[in-house]
């Protein structure tokens, strides 16, 4: 296995999915179609020819109506090229939904399906059986008794009983990823002269943007040498080659694993003891989670950098050809004159159109390759002190998250049933009706999120409810998250039925009024949006220039 498919083995491993998908894509790995019957047929001739070349090749799928096919299709192959030999022996279906019919002869590979460790000194001298997953070429066919003798993978000869070629046999040129569990495709083999050779051990995986993180890791690690993947891509795709990488990042950091009930145990208790630290603590901890995964599993930065980077390059060329184009113009129209000159306005205008269309490109370029740059150099410096184990984080992640919401439950609760004066004096007490309890419930944690994002410390001596409540006004980007506050508590207050005296007051300046809320009380009841001063500035610089 070369050096660069052990790194995405490790990549896939530890859950960075998105590097191993681009690794193998990057080194020619990854084959994509949007016809199944090109793509299958694909597989399957790089398969044959992979065997013939004297490799240990190996067919997998995630279905078993996949596997059939990949079976047909390489007997196929086997049979035309004049491998099988002598009578056949039709072997019914046994459970339909696994076995259909099978017609083995001499020359066959067969995979068996069950342990078998007793077959008798007479069926075999090795005394070993044959176990799930055992690989065997077909020596002899008794038509009478329905027997099948096999050569295993590791050199034995063992005669298989009529009733498990029924109901445990089948060929073994393709397989499930489930039945691969465990198997090596190219282990060495000592021959009868004591030699020991090793075949090149190959696999072929269809249906590669299906799998799971499990699957995903059992596809990539049955060979000793390579495995390619084969993808099918929706008809209607116009993806470039490093979204589909990310695509199929996606799809293999999806984990289908099962968690044990001790497993929950532990997790339950780990989440109960990070509830009882503060939460402080935890946002730092989730911070540096979060700076570990970066972008996400699915996704390679470093494909991102070197696609940004060409992004980059192509703007560049583009706008070199515009500006040599725009100064062609420019000469030619320099030393025109009367009706040829005015005729070389409109082409100049375009072109110089088109130059200013490429220097626009060229810069979003360069902000989107510093940006690539950027993140990647965050990841790997952060990578480089806290390791690269991303399933681990993302499983830590999901704990400490966990943690916070318990947090966040245990917080409303308490200002539900110890609500601060603030709240009581802008939302009232808390209602008896469950439905006006709830809406009471919403309003009393829009005010106690906002204090926290902005820090609200003053304001609690003032008489105004709702600067005791949200803070005092501000200006710029905090101020219009504040009139979203407002008018959201607005609602609240209104669906809470609160006199409408209050409201009334508010507009017209009494006890409740400042600048701010006044202004979204008044578009509120008016329907009317009130001027915003930063447009007027806008607009007045407008007409200064």
């Amino acid at each position: 296995m070369a050096e660069w498919e052990r790194s995405a083995l490790d990549a896939l491993r530890e859950g960075r999915a998105g590097e191993a998908a681009a690794a193998y894509s990057h080194h020619g790995r990854v084959h994509r179609s949007t016809n199944p019957s090109e793509l299958i047929g694909d597989m399957v001739e790089r398969w044959w020819v992979a065997r013939e070349s004297g490799d240990d090749a190996v067919l997998y799928a995630y279905s078993r109506d996949a596997v059939r096919v990949l079976n047909g299709l390489a007997r196929r192959h086997v049979e035309v090229a004049g491998r099988l030999f002598g009578p056949e022996l039709v072997v019914e279906e046994f459970a339909p939904a696994d076995l259909a019919p099978r017609t083995y002869r001499v020359g066959d590979e067969l995979c068996c399906l069950r342990n078998r460790t007793r077959l008798g000194a007479g069926r075999d001298p090795s005394g070993k059986g044959v176990r799930n997953g055992t690989r065997g070429v077909v020596q002899a066919i008794d038509c009478q008794s329905r027997e099948v003798t096999l050569e295993t993978s590791d050199g034995r000869s063992v005669r298989l009983p009529a009733e498990y070629v029924r109901r445990s046999t089948d060929y073994g040129y393709a397989w499930t990823l489930h039945k691969g569990q465990g198997q090596t495709v190219g282990q060495a083999q000592r021959s009868d002269t004591g030699e020991v050779a090793r075949r090149r051990g190959r696999a072929f995986v269809f249906g590669a943007e299906g799998l799971s993180a499990e699957a995903a890791l059992v596809a990539v690690s049955r060979a000793t040498d390579s495995t390619e993947m084969f993808v099918l891509t929706e008809p209607d795709e116009t993806r470039s080659t490093g979204d589909g990488d990310e695509e199929l990042g996606r799809a293999w950091s999806r984990s289908e694993q099962q968690r044990l009930a001790l497993d929950e145990l532990e997790t339950g208790a780990e989440i109960a003891r990070l509830a009882g630290t503060s939460r402080d603590t935890l946002g730092h901890e989730r911070g540096t989670l979060v700076s570990l995964i970066g972008a996400g599993p699915a996704v390679d930065l470093t494909t991102r950098q070197a696609d940004a980077f060409r992004e980059l390059g192509i703007s560049l060329v583009q706008r070199d050809e515009a500006h040599e184009e725009a100064g062609v113009f420019a000469t030619m129209s320099d030393t025109s004159e009367g009706v040829e000159r005015r005729n070389l306005q409109g082409p100049y205008t375009a072109a110089r159109r088109r130059l200013g269309r490429a220097e626009r490109d060229v810069t979003e370029a360069a902000e989107a390759s510093e940006a690539a740059d950027a993140a990647l150099f965050a990841q790997q410096s952060v990578r480089a002190l806290l390791g690269t184990d991303v399933r681990s984080a993302l499983d830590r992640l999901e704990i400490v998250d966990s943690a916070l919401a318990t947090l966040r439950r245990r917080e409303i609760a308490k200002w539900s049933s110890e609500p601060p004066e603030y709240v009581v004096t802008l939302l009232g007490p808390r209602p008896s009706d469950q439905g006006r309890a709830q809406r009471w419930q919403q309003g009393t944690v829009e005010i106690e999120d906002w204090r926290r994002s902005v820090g609200v410390s003053d304001g609690a001596d003032s008489p105004n409810a709702w600067t005791r409540a949200l803070g005092p006004p501000s200006g710029g980007w905090e101020g219009r998250r504040r009139r979203r506050v407002v008018a959201n508590l607005v609602a609240v207050r209104r669906d809470l039925g609160l006199e409408e005296s209050d409201r009334a007051r508010a507009v017209n300046g009494g006890p409740l009024s400042d600048p701010a809320t006044t202004a979204v009380l008044a578009r509120s009841r008016s329907g009317v949006s009130p001027p915003v001063p930063w447009l007027r500035d806008v607009a007045q610089l407008g007409r200064e220039r």
